[in-house]
């Protein structure tokens, strides 16, 4: 007589639900997850990236300084109008920066000759070497940071960023193009909000606040 064998409770119950996943298995990622995760990376990562940035800048260069340069070099032959957008700062602020950058051999700037009101700035070569300098010595910093990694982390990586690359090109026959205000005083009003945020070195520039007003008040009367 053959006895029938001891069946395990899994298989005498054949119906039974599969056990849930570990709980911090990740979901199959979606344009919409991997959208979500890139807004909450990417400002942290830019945070990282202008710490290192500006941690090599030293006493020859002020912040605003060096970021009006990092400007130019990504937008050769823009306008001071262009650069004060950039920056958040009212015209003069920005002209006042130029003429600074200028005076210290690392810009120089020439009438355009569609609109001779305007102003295209380009770097020097030693404009060039200072901004060379400090993104070499930034990316020693960052190049520190990844040293942690494995190396498969390292080509995940850079494999998205080629990615992300991709992606925020423009399309092909098409410049990226910065919307920026024709007339001053968008520029201005945009100063105005940000004016608690502006360096106290480049407040010196920005119009008076007492003058403003008192222009201001001549009006209604």
């Amino acid at each position: 007589m053959v006895r029938a064998s001891k069946q395990s409770p899994a298989a005498a119950t054949p119906d039974a639900p599969d056990a849930p996943d570990a709980p911090d298995a990740p979901d199959a990622p979606d344009a919409l997850s991997c959208a979500r995760h890139v807004m909450e990376v990417v400002p942290s990562v830019m945070d990282t990236l202008r710490g290192a940035m500006r941690a090599q800048v030293g006493e020859p260069l002020s912040v605003p300084q060096f970021r009006a340069l990092s400007f130019v070099a990504r937008q050769p032959g823009g306008t001071v109008g262009e650069l004060a957008a950039f920056l958040g700062v009212t015209m003069a602020t920005a002209s006042a920066l130029v003429e600074r950058l200028a005076r210290a051999g690392a810009l120089q700037h020439a009438e355009d000759p569609s609109d001779r009101r305007r102003q295209r700035l380009q770097l020097t070569a030693p404009g060039r070497a200072l901004l060379g300098g400090i993104a070499s010595g930034a990316r020693r910093e960052l190049a520190g940071r990844l040293a942690a990694c494995t190396h498969s982390e390292l080509v995940t990586l850079h494999a998205g960023l080629a990615v992300m690359r991709r992606l925020s090109d423009p399309p092909q026959g098409r410049a990226a193009v910065r919307p920026v205000p024709r007339a001053g005083q968008p520029t201005r009003e945009r100063a105005v909000v940000r004016r608690d945020r502006e360096p106290e070195a480049l407040r010196a520039f920005a119009p008076s606040p007492s003058r403003q007003e008192a222009r201001a008040k001549g009006r209604r009367t």
